[in-house]
């Protein structure tokens, strides 16, 4: 467990390194990113080779440049790989891409909220949703929508910070602890 502590604090300083040294905007930066994370999922190989090959560090650089070439990574990306790959840190590299991600939605305000329901939400009560949320809450909001039958009737929203459910399986719960005490 402290071994996974110390990987997740490093990748965050790598996250937070890049960003100070970097300006993006969201969409290349994050079209930047699925793209490294599909290739590294697809190509897992290729980044152990990198982490732990005896090629010499020219060969690795150069692999990289030649492997992102077709999908037109901005320099500095590419870049900040080839220093994971000097720094001997290219095995945290999904630790790495995750925190790139909060870091940046949280120095820009941006706001994931996943609003679960237990069925279809008409456009009209989305609208309606989004609105009230968008008073409680200051930031750029991106909703996500969820359908859980489990929920049984209603609906559960969640951002990085805030949870709140009105569910009839969240009384079941209350009823079953209550029962239980």
């Amino acid at each position: 467990m402290l071994r996974l502590l110390a990987k997740k604090k490093l990748a965050r300083k790598y996250a937070i390194a890049f960003l100070n040294t970097s300006e993006n905007e969201h969409e290349i930066l994050f079209n930047a990113l699925d793209i490294i994370e599909t290739f590294r999922a697809s190509h897992g190989l290729f980044f152990k080779m990198l982490q732990h090959s005896n090629a010499s560090m020219k060969l690795k650089h150069e692999g990289i440049a030649k492997i992102f070439a077709p999908h037109a990574l901005p320099r500095h990306i590419v870049t900040f790989l080839q220093v994971l790959v000097s720094d001997k840190t290219i095995g945290l590299l999904s630790f790495i891409i995750k925190q790139i991600r909060e870091e940046y939605k949280q120095r820009n305000n941006l706001i994931d909220v996943t609003v679960t329901s237990s069925h279809e939400l008409q456009p009209e009560q989305k609208n309606d949703l989004e609105a009230a949320v968008k008073e409680k809450m200051n930031g750029t909001l991106s909703f996500t929508y969820v359908i859980d039958e489990r929920l049984i009737s209603g609906i559960k929203i969640r951002t990085h910070t805030y949870y709140w459910e009105e569910s009839l399986a969240q009384r079941i719960r209350a009823i079953e602890h209550t029962l239980s005490s």
